[in-house]
């Protein structure tokens, strides 16, 4: 935002109503409580972390037959 726009927007701002100025003023605090919320619940993810401890098939499809069978799909 420019220097004259944010001079315009506070302008407006002070010529707003007591009730109008509060609620501006509210909507704003919500605003950075939400983004600080947001930014504190975005964690580092941790690649590797568990590695070895999992193991998978190579090829899934390996299996759908059996998987079939044991829901009675076949």
């Amino acid at each position: 935002m420019s220097e004259a726009a944010f001079s315009e927007l506070a302008q407006k701002a002070t010529s707003l109503d007591y009730n109008h100025r509060v609620l501006l003023l509210t909507l704003l605090a919500q605003s950075l409580h939400n983004e600080e919320k947001t930014a504190a619940s975005t964690k580092k993810r941790q690649f590797g972390r568990e590695k070895g401890k999992f193991s998978y098939p190579i090829n899934f499809d390996d299996d759908n037959e059996e998987i079939a069978k044991l829901f009675g799909v076949l």
